[in-house]
């Protein structure tokens, strides 16, 4: 088994949910007028989602050309296709579009993966005025976190995981871009995540389709051990909408 059709089959690869999108996008004046781009759409839940339900032109963005089929065949399946527009990134910084052609910048899929913060200044000049950046943050309930609960992070972010007030200080220093709201994931939503990954595993063993020992399977598996074992009420998501000025 491959982790696309592994993880295919949840409706995020990282715990999140369009519940969540949807609480940190509801203030923002989206329609069928505005143009967003989705930075590392992964399997297409979120692109596809805000296309429909804002009736907006969507840039989805990854790296992964696996993910960029996913999501294809997800805008076609909600008859969104016409409206979701796919890009392969070799990087997220230099997305090859105009210059403030976005009233939004989305970056909630990237912050398991990198130092989303350090991006602003890229994603900024895309920004029409008065647009928006949206982006998740990871970082640490509390200071001095022990070296178990961040290792699988620091290498893949490129730096230290914060706690919230480090981030907030780091915010109110940005350069034409202020923040206007933000909000938390929500303790039950990575619990939810993880309960689905275990039951995924248990689902996929017992109808044969894979042995214990598969690489993807051990891999879910250990992910799945850290959260329960280290990570569980140590870490938050959270994200911060930001405004041009």
């Amino acid at each position: 088994m491959n982790a696309y059709d592994f993880y295919g089959r949840l409706s995020r690869r990282v715990p999140g949910s369009v519940v969540f999108s949807s609480a940190y996008l509801t203030p923002l004046p989206l329609d069928r007028r505005s143009t967003v781009a989705d930075l590392g759409c992964g399997f297409g839940h979120r692109a596809t989602w805000v296309a429909r339900s804002r009736c907006c032109v969507v840039h989805a963005f990854d790296r992964d050309s696996a993910h960029l089929e996913r999501t294809q065949e997800r805008a076609e399946e909600g008859g969104a296709e016409a409206l979701v527009r796919l890009h392969e990134a070799t990087d997220y910084l230099d997305l090859g579009l105009d210059k403030q052609s976005l009233d939004l910048v989305m970056a909630e899929g990237l912050g398991f993966e990198m130092d989303t913060l350090a991006a602003i200044p890229n994603w900024r000049p895309y920004l029409k005025p008065d647009g928006h950046i949206t982006l998740t943050c990871l970082g640490v309930i509390n200071k001095h976190p022990p070296k178990e609960l961040v290792a699988p992070f620091v290498d893949k972010i490129g730096r230290d995981l914060m706690t919230l007030e480090e981030h907030h200080a780091q915010l109110m220093n940005l350069d034409g871009l202020k923040l206007v709201h933000q909000v938390q994931l929500p303790p039950y939503a990575w619990e939810e995540h993880y309960q689905s990954v275990k039951r995924l595993i248990r689902g996929v063993l017992r109808a044969g389709e894979v042995e214990a020992g598969d690489p993807v399977i051990q891999a879910a598996q250990e992910e799945l051990d850290w959260y329960q074992q280290v990570g569980r009420g140590r870490l938050f998501l959270q994200a911060f909408v930001l405004k041009a000025t």
